[in-house]
Parts: C-alpha cells; sequence; structure tokens
C-alpha cells in the first residue's frame, strides 16, 4: 500500500509499505479521507514536541470504509463506513494516532469495538462528515470545558478548525451570543457563515473596544464575557479576555500558548474567575458525531482543500495559509 512517513522536519515521503494485517480482534479500514492537524503542520515545519516521531506513519482524522474483520470482532462486518476514535488505548498503551497513521491507503485498528474506537456512519452522512468528527470534538471539550449557557454572552479566540469546531458545537447546544476573534478576514467569514453572531478583528479594533460597542448598556467594570474558549494561543488576548470576563466567568483553554502569559491573581480572586486546560476530547466523539447525525453541525464551509496522498507536502503547506484555508484533507477515496 502507499502510506506517508515522517522523516523530520520538512519531510515526509509517500512510500510502499506493507499492507496490515488484522489479527482475531482487529479490524483494516480503507480510508477515504484524512484531515491536516495543528500537530501535523507542527511537527512538519517545527518539531520538537514528540507529537510524531521520525520514521512513523501519521494522520489521526480519519475515515473510512472496513475491508478486513478479524474473527472475534463483534458488531463490524466489511463494508461498513466508519469514522475512527483514535484516543484509545492500544497494546502497550500506545494510541491509534502514534501506531498507524490516516495518510495511507490502509488503517490496522487493533481490538476494534463499536462505540469505542470504531463508530459506524448512517447513510446520510458522508467521509467528509466522519473525518471531521475527531477535530470537532476537540474543539467540543474546550466548549464543554468552558459550560456555556444558552443566554451566555461567549467568546471564541481563533477560527481555526478547532475555534470553528467549538463554534459548531456552541450553536448546537443553543448558545445564542458567540463572538469569534481572529486576524484573518477569510477565516472570519467562514465563522460568520457557521453562525457567529459577531466577528472581531484585533488588527481593526481593539477587544474592549468592540465589547463595548457591542454591549453599550454593560458597565465596563463588570466585564462582558460569560465563557471563553481560547482555541488561539495568542498571549495578549488572553490577557484581555481575563481582564474583560464578568465575575464567575469560565475561560478554557485549547490552543497551546508558546510563550508564558503575566496573571494577576486579584482579578480570579475579585472576580471569581475559573480558568482550566482542555486536551483532547475524553467524552466528546460520540456527542458530535451525534450532532452530525442529527442535523446540527454542517460544516462543510470549513473544509477548503483537498489534496490526493502523491500531494501531502503541497496540502500541509496550504493547511497553514490562514488567508485562503481552514480545514485540509488528503482524499484517499478513488
Amino acid at each position: 500500500m502507499k502510506g506517508t512517513i515522517y522523516k523530520g522536519v520538512g519531510d515526509v515521503q509517500v512510500l510502499d509499505l506493507p499492507d496490515p494485517e488484522a489479527g482475531a480482534k482487529d479490524i483494516i479500514i480503507k480510508v477515504a479521507l484524512c484531515g491536516i492537524c495543528g500537530s501535523d503542520t507542527a511537527e512538519y515545519f517545527k518539531s520538537n514536541s514528540g507529537a510524531i516521531l521520525p520514521g512513523n506513519q501519521f494522520g489521526h482524522e480519519f475515515s473510512g470504509t472496513v475491508v478486513d474483520v478479524g474473527k472475534d470482532v463483534k458488531g463490524i462486518s466489511e463494508g461498513m463506513r466508519v469514522a475512527v476514535n483514535p484516543m484509545t488505548s492500544t497494546r502497550g498503551g500506545r494510541r491509534y494516532a502514534c501506531m498507524a497513521g490516516g495518510f495511507a491507503e490502509y488503517v490496522l485498528v487493533e481490538d476494534a469495538a463499536v462505540n469505542y474506537n470504531i463508530y459506524p456512519l448512517p447513510d446520510h452522512l458522508t467521509f467528509e462528515d466522519g473525518a471531521l468528527v475527531e477535530p470537532v470534538s476537540v474543539g467540543m471539550h474546550g466548549v464543554n470545558t468552558a459550560g456555556p449557557k444558552q443566554d451566555d454572552q461567549v467568546l471564541i479566540l481563533g477560527a481555526g478548525p478547532i475555534g470553528l469546531g467549538a463554534l459548531a458545537g456552541m450553536k448546537a447546544l443553543g448558545v445564542k451570543n458567540v463572538i469569534v476573534s481572529d486576524l484573518s478576514e477569510f477565516r472570519l467569514q467562514k465563522a460568520k457563515e457557521l453562525g457567529a453572531s459577531a466577528v472581531h478583528n484585533p488588527k481593526e479594533t481593539d477587544l474592549a473596544e468592540f465589547l463595548e460597542e457591542m454591549y453599550p448598556d454593560q458597565h465596563p467594570a463588570m466585564g462582558y464575557i460569560d465563557a471563553t474558549v481560547d482555541a488561539a494561543g495568542s498571549g495578549p488576548a488572553l490577557e484581555d479576555v481575563i481582564c474583560l470576563s464578568k465575575g464567575g466567568s469560565r475561560i478554557s483553554i485549547v490552543a497551546l500558548h508558546k510563550a508564558p502569559i503575566e496573571l494577576e491573581p486579584m482579578f480570579f480572586i475579585m472576580k471569581d474567575l475559573q480558568m482550566k486546560g482542555s486536551v483532547g476530547y475524553p467524552t466528546e466523539f460520540p456527542q458530535v458525531l451525534s450532532f452530525f447525525i442529527d442535523g446540527k453541525i454542517d460544516l462543510k464551509p470549513m473544509v477548503t482543500h483537498r489534496y490526493p496522498l502523491a500531494e501531502i507536502e503541497t496540502a500541509l503547506h496550504m493547511a497553514i495559509n490562514t488567508t485562503e484555508a481552514v480545514k485540509v484533507m488528503i482524499d484517499l477515496s478513488a
């Protein structure tokens, strides 16, 4: 089969690899689509995080068709269209995203089980929907961590795939007032298409001024924001949010910040603020899939580009182009 090996910074290679073989508890999936994650581009352009080790396959946002089923696997059959949850332990404590990547024609899924690591796709969902469940689940965990109520005034920092996934999750929950802040006008337009109440570009307007114009009847000293999901990783933006939050506000940190920020403990004490980290999606994968199934999420505007496997390096470069792209996928469906 054709599969992609990460060799190091700036070097990924599509090679002829051995076809995977399913054991008694395993299945083989023919990959249809695999999305490019920020962790993939981070390793390709900068590395050092250890998310992908040189010599390994990668790609973890994928969907496809079951083509081989081990004799002890229950409830899964050949021809079944599925989304894969890669954040489940494999033998030896490894994870699927590390063991075998979705940027390949076929993927081995060990210890396959329905509603654990394998989620069947109903006929009305596409492979694109299936491949989006994973990144949207990351944003959804950020939403659940922040815990917005339907009438809250909510802010999302960042209109990349995770921020827009958080927006989609909030709209699915019925949250009415969601502002999205980003430097990219292209991505802010996508946020509008996905239901943002308003969008903010810090290159054009200071966040405090923007919120004062949005909510003129509210006193600045009392704050404006009930809940925030940080999917941007901007220290200055997060510092602004802390100052502009209401009493009892919840802040969820999903983005990986590259530098420390200054925190004023008095703000947290006097405003009774809560700030929590959010990583992965401990329970959100089935929640997000149910949103897709019920028609509460439609993320077609988010998928801007598809490339064949042979053009994966071009795709990686496009994935970091914030003026033209949001979610870029590798298409192996042919």
